[in-house]
């Protein structure tokens, strides 16, 4: 199935990783690209690029696609370091 646009929440963390992780499951097994919307997002933990990581690594090897919209500077950097993004 195509592509879906998800709008996240204020902060991923700790808190809210377990629902963020069950919900992007169920997308990558129903959609051929996510597209992350990070707009209203204001930070982001270790938990959180953890999964997003392996999100990216599962959805890349059954050819599906991961892309990263409205990302703050600060997240943006976050993303390089971890190596969600391979530029600023």
């Amino acid at each position: 199935m195509g592509s879906y646009t998800f709008n996240l929440d204020n902060s991923l963390n700790i808190k809210s990783v377990k629902g963020f992780y069950e919900k992007l499951k169920e997308l990558i097994e129903k959609h051929d690209e996510i597209i992350l919307d990070f707009k209203s997002v204001e930070s982001v933990d270790l938990s959180v690029l953890q999964v997003l990581f392996a999100a990216g690594r599962t959805m890349k090897q059954n050819g599906k696609n991961i892309k990263y919209k409205s990302l703050t500077e600060g997240i943006k950097r976050q993303f390089y370091i971890f190596g969600l993004i391979k530029s600023l």
